[in-house]
């Protein structure tokens, strides 16, 4: 079995999301996209402690609640064998209260939080 120990949190967090899943059919092995939507507090700092407790060194930890979310890296328009696709940013300003999407050369605020979730592959804290 597989452990991380974590004895410092790190300035930033970085939660990759299980989006493929890889299966074999006879002597062949394939991939498969999992569309799944997941939903992620926005409006709270993340509760590091109650998601990694057994990977916490409780002495050392810095700050178990100190993470924020930041921004979401998307991973849009593959196809099911999940190949292909682009990657976009989704980041929240703080200040503003506001997400704003980075594709390329274009910059979009964001007014669905719904849109925010869709896609997720990596949570930025």
């Amino acid at each position: 079995m597989k452990s991380v120990q974590l004895t410092k949190s790190p300035e930033l967090l970085f939660l990759h999301l299980k989006r493929f899943r890889t299966y074999q059919k006879e002597d062949k092995f394939f991939r498969e996209r999992i569309d799944t939507t997941v939903n992620f507090k926005t409006e709270k700092p993340f509760k590091f402690t109650k998601v990694f407790a057994k990977a916490i060194s409780a002495p050392t930890l810095v700050d178990p609640e100190k993470y924020e979310i930041r921004g979401v890296v998307q991973h849009k328009n593959s196809n099911s064998t999940g190949s292909g696709g682009h990657f976009t940013c989704v980041l929240y300003d703080w200040e503003a209260k506001e997400w704003w999407r980075f594709d390329d050369s274009r910059v979009n605020e964001v007014k669905d939080i719904a849109e925010v979730f869709k896609d997720s592959y990596i949570l930025v804290y």
